[in-house]
């Protein structure tokens, strides 16, 4: 069976936003495929998606809610899952490279629309998406 550890990058990041819809039906796929398994590299997220899937306890749960340290206990568990190589396949859900050095499996990356990133002077900071 193969399994495809999914970072936290994107669902510590968005709420709602099509990259981590994206991810999320990759998920819900994988659930369904016999041949197939997934890891997912998120204790906590506010991220709607991820929603119908507690990850913690309410009340631990309510604690972490701050998404800095949502984003902060994320980025620890998902180094802590790389160290453990308990996977076939990484497929990171952003572009921040933090796992270069670490990982020692086959890498999946998706570019995503990258108007934002390349044209940020007509894009307002607070916008939603």
């Amino acid at each position: 069976m193969t399994k495809v550890f999914f970072d936290h990058q994107k669902f510590s990041l968005q709420k709602y936003g099509g990259i981590s819809r994206y991810f999320a039906n990759i998920i819900n796929t994988l659930k369904s495929a016999p041949d197939y398994d997934y890891l997912l590299g998120v204790l906590h997220s506010g991220n709607h998606y991820l929603q119908k899937n507690p990850l913690l306890p309410p009340k631990l749960a309510k604690i972490l809610s701050a998404p800095k340290y949502a984003y902060r206990l994320n980025a620890i568990y998902c180094e802590y899952l790389l160290k453990q190589n308990a996977f076939d396949i990484f497929h990171p859900t952003y572009y921040d490279t933090y796992f270069f050095e670490k990982l020692k499996r086959p890498l999946v990356i998706t570019i995503h629309d990258m108007t934002y990133e390349r044209l940020p002077e007509y894009f307002w900071a607070e916008d939603t998406l």
